[in-house]
């Protein structure tokens, strides 16, 4: 489990050295083109919408993941193998999560490269701090499991 923890960490840091190399690439070369105002307006309209919309998106599909091991684990109770039933969801969740994040946080940075406008090198800050709040961890697997099965891990058996 450890290592299948550990593989998905290494996805989500590549991501974030992604568009940290990416943004310095585009802070180094931009503008490129004649990006006029009314264009980057335009854009910058397009990357609002992304965001909300991959933000309600993230969380309609998060939402579905979590009810699905809900049914189950009322159909068939996971004993002590919680952990080990969770994590293919918390892997498809950190997954999704990540990309949604990745594609927006690049569209921002293409926009920088497009138009030169140094401010928006926010959205690639802001999506590499959002990508380092979501690193998964065994900690957050044990959270998940428990909200899922309402049982605690540590407590002592009575």
């Amino acid at each position: 489990m450890q290592q299948r923890i550990r593989v998905l960490q290494i996805i989500v840091y590549a991501m974030m050295g992604g568009l940290g190399v990416f943004m310095v690439v585009a802070l180094a070369l931009s503008p490129i083109g004649d990006t006029t105002p009314e264009a980057v307006n335009m854009f910058l309209a397009v990357l609002g919408g992304l965001a909300v919309m991959e933000a309600m998106t993230y969380l309609a599909m998060r939402g579905m993941i979590l009810a699905q091991l809900r049914k189950w684990f009322e159909r068939e109770p996971p004993g002590d193998d919680a952990e080990a039933r969770v994590l293919p969801a918390m892997t498809t969740i950190t997954l999704i999560r990540s990309a949604m994040i990745e594609g927006t946080a690049l569209f921002g940075t293409v926009i920088l490269l497009l138009s030169g406008w140094k401010v928006l090198a926010v959205v690639p800050v802001l999506g590499i701090v959002l990508l380092a709040m979501g690193i998964p961890t065994e900690t957050r697997l044990r959270e998940l499991a428990t909200s899922i099965t309402g049982r605690n891990p540590f407590a002592q058996n009575t």
